[in-house]
């Protein structure tokens, strides 16, 4: 009897491990999409920064 009762708490314990494991996993995955949405709204506004500044220059040499 004894023996089944540390079988199940091992059983527990290896259940609650993978459930950790799990949510590890999606937590990486988040945070991988994450700075990838961060990276892309850099770009994007490094690009419209640099726009902005090439328009400003055009309409600066125009005068």
């Amino acid at each position: 009897l004894e023996s089944n009762v540390y079988a199940l708490k091992w059983e527990d314990l290896y259940c609650i491990f993978k459930e950790l494991e799990r949510k590890l996993k999606k937590t990486e995955e988040n945070i991988k999409a994450l700075n990838l949405l961060n990276v892309r709204i850099k770009r994007r506004n490094l690009s419209i920064d640099i726009t902005s500044e090439l328009n400003l220059n055009r309409t600066s040499e125009k005068l």
